[in-house]
């Protein structure tokens, strides 16, 4: 699973397990580069009885374990140190586990949902990622995009937020003015989910009622968005998210054309399937025969 940071891919990972016939068994997370590495191998895989220095004299089991018959997600995966690359091949290819300081490997069942936010194809060129344990990851790729790039996202997230703080601060905020929701949709979001939700927090220490406009709330709203600058202009501008697309298609398609590059390429660029691609074309009436020949059929 591959996104910017804050585009809320362990929601993302929660949601797949949730629909999936492990959701009533344990969603264990690992954040790979916040733990250091002389203790990340004890967190993922366990330990015996007298290990190391300090262990605890009963042992204790990693999150494969605490995770067997659901769904682990190892986030920034990216970090992991190379030497745990290694054991984590073989714990995902095997589906068994081996505790720090043991001898006996044990069987676990469990689904592995890794994310980051780093370009492991690069770093396995690199030599800074074990390129069989990239494939064996790799599995079903799937991109989150940044929250700038699905504006239509932001009102519906902003929804789910309000009803999750209503309830942890016992308030009856009903919902954004359009004012507001305007500024929303227009702010550029550069920390993604993480600083939409963070922002409506913020605005829940201050606002516990009603609606939140910015006639009502014009200064705490200024302090993280601009507010003044929006103000400025005679009007908010107008972003037409096909339009956008549609041209965003047509300067692929022209960028193969003048480099004499396969259709292929522009699916690459564009980060979609070709049938994808031809689907689009068709569906804005892009006049192709200005930018790449199209294969018959």
């Amino acid at each position: 699973m591959l996104g910017e940071s804050g585009t809320g891919k362990e929601e993302f990972a929660k949601a797949i397990h949730r629909a999936s016939p492990r959701k009533d068994h344990p969603f264990i997370t690992v954040n790979c580069g916040a733990i250091p590495d002389h203790l990340l191998e004890s967190e993922l895989f366990g330990y015996e009885k007298g290990a190391f220095t300090g262990a605890n004299q009963a042992g204790k089991p990693g999150k494969f374990e605490l995770a067997n018959k659901g769904t682990i997600f190892l986030d920034e995966i990216g970090e992991m140190p190379s030497q745990l690359q290694v054991k984590l091949l073989r714990v995902v290819q095997q589906m068994e586990v081996e505790r720090l300081g043991g001898t006996k490997t044990k069987p676990v069942d469990v689904r592995v949902i890794a994310a980051t936010n780093r370009n492991l194809q690069s770093m396995v060129e690199s030599g800074l990622f074990r390129e069989d344990l990239y494939f064996r990851l790799n599995v079903i790729p799937m991109m989150i995009p940044a929250l700038r790039s699905r504006k239509e996202d932001i009102l519906a997230l902003s929804d789910h937020f309000i009803k999750k703080f209503n309830e942890e601060f016992n308030a009856n905020v009903l919902g954004f003015g359009k004012d507001v929701k305007e500024l929303m949709l227009h702010h550029s979001w550069k920390g993604n989910v993480r600083e939409l939700k963070n922002f409506i927090e913020y605005l829940f220490n201050f606002i516990q009622d009603g609606w939140i406009t910015l006639e009502e709330a014009k200064p705490i709203i200024s302090r993280k968005l601009e507010v003044k600058q929006q103000e400025q202009s005679s009007e908010l501008p107008s972003f037409s998210l096909e339009q956008i697309e549609k041209e965003t298609i047509e300067k692929a398609l022209i960028y193969v054309k003048k480099n004499d590059l396969p259709m292929d390429k522009a699916s690459e660029l564009l980060n979609i399937g070709r049938a994808t691609l031809f689907r689009k074309i068709k569906k804005y009436q892009i006049d192709t025969s200005s930018h790449i020949d199209t294969p018959a059929g």
